[in-house]
């Protein structure tokens, strides 16, 4: 069966309303198998980009193929790198340009409204086509040899070397910046729910080290108190880098219509921070357990400079939501965040399809299993015990930074990404009331979905956005 059809096949299976009800594990047995799917086109892409003006060789060294390519399917490669460079360098010139006129710095927008609104939907569709090359590469996919991670995993000794200090002190990893990085903000574009615009600042992390970007998503007429939500997307989310982004539809464009400032943070290796040579998100696995402390350090540090940036706004309600890896994130800052300063602390957080000790679905998520990192890293040297020692990391022992009537968690009873378990683990090291703890009879990707699109989960989010309106400290953390 040609993979076109097997994707069409699984597609429509995954899309059964009748599966969904008889077997939530099947179904999400598949949607991983689809994910597993997209970091292969995500690696075909990432090669091709490091491989524009070069030849088949560089591109399989770059993809991280392992076996042997005969002669045929090296020249068909070098076929289909050549007529992949006209659209790399098409979405680079309307990436760049669109750059140009978004930071500009002439008080006006250099474009009309209709002109800078055409000019961000050509970098979308250009971007789109870069990042899922299958009218180019899709032949690859059949061959098998397409990996859907390139692993660099270090060793254990290497780790605990970085990390013997925070080892130490964790609550060092997680500390807000001394100085607040100057936030910018682009000219803004004319939304069908309000103005929405671009901010972008330095991580003040030492393991980013590069440029923050986040998607605001203003309201025409904001809500008494100017209340704003940080949204955390899941892994491997591109956001307006591909012209399909769900949280930009389903919750931020919705909740700036109810009169919510939405804020959708691009996460350290994702989107517009993807490095050379990966795929979004790509990096968190590649270089875990490392990757994996790397990135809840940047992702919490980033969101004390995002709710300072709030609170300069007026806002005197302040929410984050993370969903999936974004959860755990999300997780850390409830607790970390306990020795931060009033005004930097959230008055509301939602964890979704997230769970305690981080360090250990590394081994045993399945969809990690499938994507190849519990063997990368068994094979450099990492077992359940060593990576155990890690947990430290991740576990605050005093408890949440904010009252536990303020975070709310929604879980699957058959996540096996991020096991249901260690999310009942979580919300119990959270001290978290029954009343805040929901859980669904689907998998980690129900979860996911059912959160942005169904009632149910729409009516959790408005929750917790009036829980944060709500919550008696929020206006004790304005000054």
């Amino acid at each position: 069966m040609a993979w076109s059809l097997k994707k069409a096949v699984r597609n429509a299976l995954v899309s059964s309303s009748v599966l969904r009800k008889v077997a939530p594990h099947v179904i999400e047995e598949l949607k991983n198998r689809k994910i597993v799917d997209e970091f292969k086109i995500g690696r075909l892409s990432a090669a091709a980009s490091e491989s524009v003006g070069k030849d088949a060789a560089a591109f399989l060294d770059r993809l991280g193929a392992t076996r042997q390519v005969s002669p045929s399917l090296r020249r068909r490669i070098h076929r289909a790198l050549k007529q992949f460079e006209p659209v790399w360098r098409a979405w680079k010139e309307a990436a760049t340009r669109c750059e140009e006129v978004c930071w500009s710095t002439s008080p006006e927008c250099p474009l009309a409204e209709d002109a800078c609104m055409a000019l961000h939907r050509e970098r979308r569709e250009r971007s789109h086509i870069r990042l899922r090359p299958l009218d180019h590469f899709g032949f690859l996919l059949t061959k098998r040899f397409v990996p859907p991670v390139k692993f660099s995993i270090p060793s254990p000794d290497r780790v605990f070397r970085q990390f013997c200090d925070a080892l130490k002190q964790p609550e060092t990893l997680y500390a807000p910046p001394s100085a607040m990085p100057a936030v910018e903000t682009s000219h803004p574009l004319a939304g069908p729910s309000g103005p929405e615009y671009l901010l972008r600042f330095p991580s003040p992390s030492a393991f980013a080290g590069d440029t923050v970007f986040a998607r605001v998503f203003a309201p025409r007429r904001p809500k008494p108190g100017s209340p704003v939500l940080v949204h955390i997307g899941a892994f491997g989310m591109a956001y307006d880098q591909l012209t399909s982004w769900p949280e930009e539809e389903n919750l931020a464009r919705p909740l700036a219509a109810r009169g919510y400032h939405v804020v959708l943070p691009e996460s350290p290796w994702h989107g517009r921070r993807t490095p050379p040579g990966y795929s979004s998100g790509e990096l968190f696995l590649a270089t875990s357990p490392t990757g994996c402390i790397t990135f809840l350090s940047a992702q919490v540090q980033e969101l004390s400079a995002l709710i300072n940036w709030a609170r300069q706004l007026g806002s005197s309600a302040v929410s984050v939501t993370g969903m999936s890896l974004g959860g755990m994130a999300a997780y850390q800052l409830a607790t970390w965040c306990r020795s931060w300063p009033p005004r930097l602390r959230p008055d509301a957080v939602l964890v979704c399809a997230a769970g305690s000790r981080p360090e250990k679905p590394l081994m045993e998520s399945s969809l990690g299993k499938k994507l190849g990192l519990a063997g990368a890293l068994t094979a450099a040297g990492w077992n359940a015990r060593n990576l155990s020692s890690l947990n430290v990391l991740f576990t605050c022992p005093e408890g949440p930074g904010i009252d536990p009537e303020y975070i709310f968690t929604v879980l699957g009873t058959y996540d096996t990404v991020l096991p249901f378990a260690y999310g009942l683990d979580m919300a119990d090291h959270l001290k978290l009331p029954e009343q805040n703890i929901t859980v669904w009879k689907t998998g980690h990707l129900g979860v996911l979905m059912d959160m942005l699109r169904s009632e149910q989960g729409k009516a959790v989010i408005m929750k917790v956005l009036e829980a944060s309106e709500k919550n008696p400290n929020k206006n004790s953390r304005t000054g």
